[in-house]
């Protein structure tokens, strides 16, 4: 089967009074039909700007696409002519933001926004459109969708916002959904209820989702597949229960002890991770992970690892991983 998005060898830099950011630095990886790929890490690792730069979202300047190929059902979306492309965002993949206050235009009803994406994607008539935007008003759970469609994103709390997005987002049925931090700022209540919907949302229309986010434990309620990053750089790579069974790489094993156990031995105390994200501009040789690891070793120092394989869909970057079980 045809992969129906394949990033290979992404590169983004932005440029700096301090000197080129490569904030993403040969990014790979390949997603199928319905798969769902989780891309984590902390912040300034990457995450964002890797679907951004897909989405041909990066302010140039200061940002600059360097080299890669991101082949959409066989079209390469950094190659595209930008009208072209317009008519793949919002239709064919879609995308929701961190914060959805001012993704939303605050001078528009929830109603023009909704309606517009049908009416230039799908070339609806006003009144089917607005029909279409009710039902998924009322398919994301918002109250009493036929009234709340004529208010304005400021009349909706955090969690409806979102709900809201995710509707706009899924109107045109969308062959692949990004997710950038959809939960952030949410309560822990109103996270579990996002992320249960894209969950129901996914496996009802076959959507391929990519979710962007800081927390493991985030991606185990949605994905088939984890993106560790770090750096700019894919640390590790694997199937949901290989990353969370057998981490190969330090970085993910120290995000998998940041997490809150219930087990009396670890409710105790939460372990972090030694240490800060590199600075970007100063990049230490070698791995950028090894002034914080516990394990590294003068190779370490010298030299970026080649991917360490285990089995067709593993791989960490590691010069160590074949030791960490």
């Amino acid at each position: 089967m045809m992969a129906l998005l394949t990033v290979n060898n992404l590169c983004t830099t932005f440029s700096t009074p301090e000197g080129v950011v490569r904030a993403v630095d040969g990014v790979s990886f390949s997603l199928e039909r319905g798969e769902a790929l989780g891309v984590v890490g902390e912040s300034g690792s990457g995450k964002s700007v890797t679907v951004m730069s897909l989405m041909r979202l990066i302010a140039t300047p200061p940002g600059r696409i360097e080299s890669g190929e991101a082949i959409f059902e066989g079209r390469d979306l950094l190659k595209l002519p930008e009208a072209n492309l317009r008519s793949i965002r919002g239709d064919e993949i879609a995308m929701i933001f961190q914060d959805p206050l001012t993704s939303l235009n605050p001078f528009l009803t929830v109603k023009r926004q909704l309606t517009e994406v049908l009416e230039t994607h799908r070339r609806m008539s006003p009144k089917k459109a607005l029909t279409e935007s009710i039902h998924m008003l009322e398919l994301v759970g918002i109250p009493s969708p036929a009234k709340r469609i004529n208010d304005y994103p400021h009349e909706f709390s955090g969690g409806m916002r979102q709900r809201v997005m995710i509707a706009m987002a899924l109107l045109c049925r969308p062959k692949l959904l990004i997710a950038d931090e959809p939960t952030t700022a949410l309560d822990v209540t109103i996270q579990a209820q996002i992320l249960e919907l894209i969950a129901d949302l996914r496996h009802e229309f076959g959507t391929t989702v990519i979710l962007i986010t800081h927390n493991l434990g985030i991606v185990a309620e949605v994905c088939d597949h984890v993106a560790v990053m770090y750096a700019g750089k894919i640390a590790e790579y694997g199937k949901m229960g290989e990353i969370f069974v057998r981490p190969r790489h330090p970085y993910t094993q120290g995000l998998l002890r940041s997490l809150p156990r219930l087990d009396e031995k670890r409710a105790a105390r939460l372990e972090s991770i030694v240490g800060q994200p590199p600075d970007l501009t100063l990049l230490p040789t070698g791995c950028a992970f090894h002034p914080r690891c516990e394990v590294k070793s003068e190779h370490c120092l010298r030299e970026f690892p080649s991917a360490v394989r285990f089995g067709d869909h593993h791989y960490a970057h590691c010069w160590h991983a074949e030791d960490r079980s």
